[in-house]
């Protein structure tokens, strides 16, 4: 039984919503789970890592029980989803659209982030059809190839990262793992006073993404306060040296992260 419904926001997290569509659509839906099966078994997958930067074509995995998988879980899990059949007037809370695939042996689950459902509400597309050009009576909203996360209650199977960060809310644990990776930065360069960083680390996911990037450099301890001084200047970066903490000036924390 294939399956079809809407992630909306709310206030307090997300809710879901159950679509009723037609066979043809549930085809559609059952082609999107075997192209994304195929298209995480075509390429090599690695373990998903908070805060790391993923590509279009990049897959990661996860164990359905991992904490950082409890959003999805609580979507997986859903029983008695209530039916709407206004997606229309639902466009301007719909975060991502899931589908559920059961069989007597399986359960999948699959999730698309979409934009297109900006489009539902008081837009109608211009249609081709019989050599005319005309305007549908009726909001149009057009599936995608693939999803973005496909689960079958054993393994997570993530071909976009921002997605499952966003249907997970992980920018809070991204944010406070940047803070611990500053700590460790800071540890093998003590006469960098990273204060400043911690701010906007904990204020924008991408600086967050920055700190974990460099704390996986393997060179750290070899920069020496000389050196990122010279890279500094050379690279426009804005800074004061007080008291031997070299403290990188408002505006220009990106920069240095990307150092």
């Amino acid at each position: 039984m294939t399956t079809f419904g809407v992630i909306l926001r709310t206030g307090e997290g997300t809710e879901l919503r159950q679509v009723p569509v037609n066979a043809e659509v549930q085809e559609h839906l059952e082609y999107m789970l075997q192209a994304s099966q195929q298209m995480a078994g075509n390429r090599h997958a690695s373990p998903f890592q908070l805060a790391e930067k993923y590509g279009d074509q990049d897959v990661a995995t996860l164990e359905f029980n991992d904490p950082l998988a409890e959003g999805l879980r609580s979507i997986y899990d859903a029983e008695n989803v209530a039916f709407d059949r206004d997606l229309p007037g639902l466009s301007d809370r719909i975060m991502a659209y899931f589908a559920s695939f059961r069989s007597d042996t399986e359960y999948w689950l699959g999730i698309r982030q979409s934009a297109q459902f900006k489009s539902l509400k008081d837009k109608p597309l211009i249609l081709f059809g019989d050599g005319i050009w005309t305007l549908s009576p009726q909001p149009i909203f057009k599936l995608d190839d693939r999803f973005d996360i496909l689960t079958d209650g054993s393994t997570v199977t993530i071909l976009s990262a921002t997605t499952f960060e966003r249907v997970c809310d992980l920018a809070p644990a991204i944010r406070n793992a940047a803070t611990e990776g500053l700590e460790e930065v800071a540890r093998q360069m003590p006469y960098l006073d990273s204060e400043r960083l911690q701010v906007r680390a904990a204020d924008y996911t991408q600086s967050a993404r920055l700190v974990a990037d460099i704390q996986r450099r393997q060179d750290l301890n070899v920069v020496t306060q000389d050196k990122l001084e010279l890279e500094s200047g050379r690279q426009g970066i804005e800074y004061e040296v007080v008291d031997g903490q070299y403290i990188v000036r408002v505006g220009h924390e990106v920069g240095l992260l990307m150092l």
